[in-house]
């Protein structure tokens, strides 16, 4: 299975950064990429952040939870 995703981080005064967010699970593997873009005063002279995860699922999830996001699939 194949995720994505994008994040704003912020605070009450500053604009920090732009998530963006790509990776694969695999059974109860999950491996991912993502790059933070700078966006506060320290600009593009950070080169922004690039970070790999990886997880693993320790208990497959329950039948009986309750899924807000199953509207959107």
């Amino acid at each position: 299975m194949f995720y994505a995703g994008a994040w704003y981080r912020y605070s009450k005064t500053n604009s920090d950064a732009a998530i963006l967010l790509v990776g694969i699970q695999k059974g109860l593997f999950k491996i991912g990429y993502s790059y933070d873009v700078t966006l506060s005063a320290l600009g593009n002279e950070s080169g922004g952040a690039h970070e790999i995860s990886m997880g693993i699922l320790l208990r497959e999830p329950k039948d009986d939870f309750n899924d807000c996001l199953q509207l959107f699939r």
